[in-house]
């Protein structure tokens, strides 16, 4: 009985300090986020002048028996001038 009582407890000491790393794990890397962003340089957003090169852009629209929809999507779609002046 006394040996079932200390394997208990150990399994039960391990699993306390699991779970305590874990949550100082956690809380070191919410302090590390909270401090590195102040620290981080802010970069300006380009503005259409900026770029040269515009991305490439992928417009997709999900439709399943929406035959109704389906034309005014496409419609739609083909009238998008990227990039907008």
């Amino acid at each position: 009985m006394r040996l079932l009582i200390i394997l208990l407890n150990s399994i039960y000491i391990v699993c306390v300090v699991g779970l305590a790393a874990y949550g100082f794990q956690a809380l070191w890397l919410t302090w590390r986020y909270l401090h590195g962003r102040a620290r981080r340089p802010r970069l300006a957003e380009p503005t259409a002048q900026d770029l040269t090169e515009w991305p490439p852009v992928v417009v997709q629209h999900p439709n399943y028996k929406e035959h109704h929809v389906a034309e005014r999507i496409i419609r739609a779609c083909c009238r998008l001038d990227y990039p907008r002046d």
